[in-house]
């Protein structure tokens, strides 16, 4: 979709279309699973609907998969304390994904 070439203003607001409606579908399907994830934070593990999964590593917190997304909850371990805080463990992930 982006390497879609727009060599027309008309290719160039299509491309856009579909760049939104693209994003739109990612909030409608992403939404409801994270607010699941948070609502269950103190919830124990075999009593949660959405488990977390095992993906290796020991940094940046909990990791769930969901409807092919892959979703990561940013939280310092606090065994290990890698980042020294859940703050600092979310700032390392929010330049993950920029």
């Amino acid at each position: 979709m982006l390497e879609r070439p727009t060599l027309t203003p008309e290719e160039a607001k299509q491309r856009h279309a579909d760049i939104d409606t693209l994003d739109q579908r990612f909030i409608e399907v992403s939404k409801p699973i994270v607010k699941t994830i948070v609502t269950e934070l103190g919830v124990p593990l075999e009593k949660k609907t959405i488990k977390p999964v095992n993906v290796g590593g020991i940094a940046g917190g909990e990791k769930y998969v969901m409807k092919q997304l892959f979703f990561k909850f940013a939280k310092d371990d606090v065994n290990i304390r890698l980042y020294g805080s859940d703050d600092w463990a979310q700032k390392a992930a929010l330049h993950e994904v920029c």
